[in-house]
């Protein structure tokens, strides 16, 4: 794609603290020429910014990660499927700011243009997501609104319905990968065509009695990070001495983390979680034991695929008469 002689060439930056914030820029609004850009941020100083729908946004400052941007070579290339980024650097009034960019660059011979295969097997057919009370305008994917709006989009999706079903009747295609639209296997069905979740997934088999709480789900709405009922804090919920008894041993964080980083890290042998679909796929590619905890819709579903049908993780079972979870919970921890 990029000739046999393409090369990579690194460059290190170094913003100097500037008074004149509103006035000086570290580095002008830009497109890397490259294919690609991997770019090491400095973690202690923000400045990087991505122009996206006319306005700046801030770039995260995460450590130990990479950021990499699409250049132009790739939006030729790709015939402008994939967007060459648009980025810029501000300075900092206090702190100096050092960051890292390798460019993987193209054979300086070879003559760039768009690749045949993405542009003749890559076509996208535009559904318009109709608005209904409580959906903002404008919003395409669940991503455009935060998770407490979900609902609205759902309802919108369904309205979806006869916009789908032209697609399928002019394009014919061989296989339907989906995910929200229920209905999707009722029209693959209708026209032919074979579909992923595959039919009788999931099957009523991987609910139990106990389950009854997460299939209520659908209509209730958690926000993460946040503390027990009763306490302002993480801190505060924790049983009196708890750090102190753990302090040098453990940690207790109360907001987000870098969980790849915790799972990887040589003294964690074992992963205890809800299993979402994000800490699902991080346990399975960690070295750790898998402990699982469901406790809404999805989390049951992502149980039971990795204990009973993968067998590569461990349930814990229902609570005790009491409610509590302490002995299932060891029991689940020491039978690995």
């Amino acid at each position: 794609m990029c000739g046999e002689n393409a090369t990579m060439e690194t460059r290190f930056n170094m913003y100097p603290p500037c008074p004149r914030v509103d006035n000086v820029l570290g580095f002008k609004p830009h497109a890397d020429g490259s294919a690609f850009t991997f770019l090491l941020p400095d973690k202690n100083a923000e400045g990087l910014q991505f122009l996206k729908d006319g306005k700046w946004y801030k770039a995260p400052t995460l450590q130990d990660t990479f950021l990499i941007l699409v250049g132009d070579m790739t939006e030729i290339m790709s015939n402008g499927i994939y967007k060459s980024v648009i980025h810029r650097v501000v300075t900092n009034k206090e702190k100096e700011r050092i960051s890292v960019a390798t460019f993987c660059n193209a054979d300086a011979d070879k003559e760039i243009q768009p690749i045949d295969g993405p542009v003749s097997e890559l076509r996208f057919h535009p559904i318009t997501v109709p608005h209904v009370d409580g959906l903002p305008a404008g919003t395409e994917t669940p991503s455009d609104i935060p998770v407490t709006l979900w609902k609205f989009f759902t309802e919108a999706f369904d309205l979806t319905r006869d916009q789908v079903e032209a697609a399928v009747r002019a394009l014919k295609p061989d296989l339907i990968l989906f995910d929200l639209a229920h209905w999707i296997p009722e029209v693959a069905r209708e026209h032919g065509v074979k579909r992923v979740p595959p039919p009788g997934y999931p099957s009523s088999k991987l609910y139990r009695a106990h389950d009854a709480h997460a299939l209520l789900s659908f209509s209730v709405y958690y926000k993460s990070g946040q503390p027990p009922k009763g306490a302002k804090t993480i801190q505060e919920a924790l049983p009196e001495g708890f750090e102190e008894r753990v302090k040098g041993r453990g940690v207790v964080w109360g907001g987000w983390v870098q969980q790849p980083l915790i799972l990887a890290h040589p003294s964690v042998g074992c992963f205890v979680s809800h299993c979402g679909f994000g800490s699902m796929w991080e346990s399975l590619v960690s070295d750790c034991q898998i402990v699982l905890l469901p406790y809404l819709v999805d989390q049951v579903l992502n149980t039971r695929l990795l204990t009973e049908e993968l067998e590569v993780s461990v349930e814990v079972e229902e609570k005790k008469q009491d409610g509590s979870l302490k002995e299932s919970l060891s029991d689940a921890i020491t039978c690995l």
